[in-house]
């Protein structure tokens, strides 16, 4: 019994000396960067148009995943649906999340902005106003970078002082 307690206690100092090693050169504390390349700062849009997003992303050690979010930005953030007093509009959003891998990604999205909204059954012209587009990258260790731009949306019938010819 002595020597099994005295071959445990070898096993254990061992493994505790060869666990704490030295290598925090190794550990990844920066977050990556985001370049925002499109679309561009107060760019507006009309429903059915497409809109693009381009953003350069970099990181120091490796990147894991992305998020990309677009809400209302005239509600206070509620980000939930919500139909507008007359009920005739709602809110749009979108979400998509994804996996990216290296140590620099380019990520590009086409993203149709639509003209209606089901909701309840019920189909809604979607609000017009600012919409918040929120890029979130986050790398191997779990740091996180976010960055935001705000885009305009007009409809059709408000004459969104811009020309598709």
């Amino acid at each position: 019994m002595k020597n099994l307690n005295k071959i445990l206690s070898l096993a254990l100092i061992a493994m505790l000396t060869f666990a704490c090693s030295d290598d925090d050169d190794a550990l990844d504390a920066q977050a990556p960067v985001i370049e925002l390349m499109e679309p561009a700062l107060n760019s507006e849009f009309e429903p059915g148009d497409m809109l693009h997003i381009h953003a350069e992303i970099t990181d120091d050690v490796q990147l894991s995943s992305y998020r990309i979010d677009i809400h209302f930005g005239g509600d206070g953030h509620s980000h939930r649906p919500v139909a507008n007093a007359e009920g005739e509009h709602m809110e749009w959003s979108y979400d998509e999340t994804g996996t990216i891998s290296g140590t620099a990604h380019s990520l590009e999205k086409d993203i149709e902005i639509p003209h209606h909204i089901m909701h309840d059954g019920v189909e809604h012209e979607i609000e017009a106003g600012d919409y918040h587009i929120g890029i979130f990258i986050i790398d191997a260790t779990g740091n996180e970078t976010e960055l935001f731009r705000t885009i305009e949306v007009h409809n059709h019938a408000e004459g969104g002082g811009h020309d598709h010819g």
